[in-house]
C-alpha cells in the first residue's frame, strides 16, 4: 500500500524555516573546546587530544598544552582524578559556541548576545557566564578576539 502526502504551497516555507538551525547559545549548556569540556578526566583529554606536554603548575595543578592544536589546559587533583579546570584556546581553529578567534567584538554578540566587560582598563575583556562556567574573551585594541578561556564559576547572589 501506497501513501502520498501532498503539501500545500504556503505550508513549505514554514517547513523550511523550522530545518534552518537556530544559532544561539544556551547558557545553561556547559559548551565544550575541541571535545573537552570542564569537569573531563584526564583518560578523557587524552582520548580526544592524545597525550599533551604537561607542565606542574602548583601540588595537585598542572597545565597540559597541545601547542600544534592551540589549546591548553588547567587540570587538578579532584577525589583522586585529574580533572579539566579551564581551557584556552587561541587559534580560530577551537571555536566555543560558534565563536572563533580573529572575530570582532560586535559579530560575537550577535552569536552568543551581550558579553560583560571587564572592569580592567588596562585589558579589553569580556566575559559570558553560564550555569557553573564563564567564558572570558580577550580582545586587542580593535576588538579582534585574540583567545579566551573557559572555567569553572560558581555564581554568587551578587552577580
Amino acid at each position: 500500500m501506497e501513501i502520498t502526502v501532498k503539501l500545500k504551497t504556503k505550508a513549505f516555507p514554514i517547513l523550511l524555516l523550522m530545518a534552518i538551525p537556530v544559532i544561539a547559545c544556551a547558557v545553561d549548556d556547559p559548551p565544550a573546546v575541541d571535545g573537552i569540556h570542564l569537569g573531563d578526566n584526564e583518560a578523557q583529554v587524552i582520548s580526544a587530544l592524545g597525550a599533551g606536554e604537561s607542565l606542574p603548575m602548583a601540588p595537585g595543578v598542572f597545565t597540559m598544552l597541545y601547542e600544534n592544536n592551540g589549546i591548553s589546559l588547567i587540570l587538578s587533583d579532584q577525589s583522586g582524578m585529574r580533572k579539566v579546570e579551564q581551557i584556552e584556546a587561541i587559534t580560530p581553529d577551537n571555536p566555543i559556541l560558534g565563536v572563533h578567534v580573529g572575530q570582532n567584538k560586535s559579530d560575537i554578540e550577535q552569536v552568543v548576545g551581550s558579553l560583560t566587560a571587564s572592569d580592567s582598563e588596562s585589558v579589553n575583556t569580556a566575559t559570558l557566564t553560564g550555569n557553573g562556567w564563564k567564558i572570558h574573551f580577550v580582545f586587542d585594541d580593535q576588538n579582534i578576539l585574540q583567545r579566551y578561556a573557559l572555567v569553572k564559576h560558581q555564581q554568587t547572589t551578587s552577580e
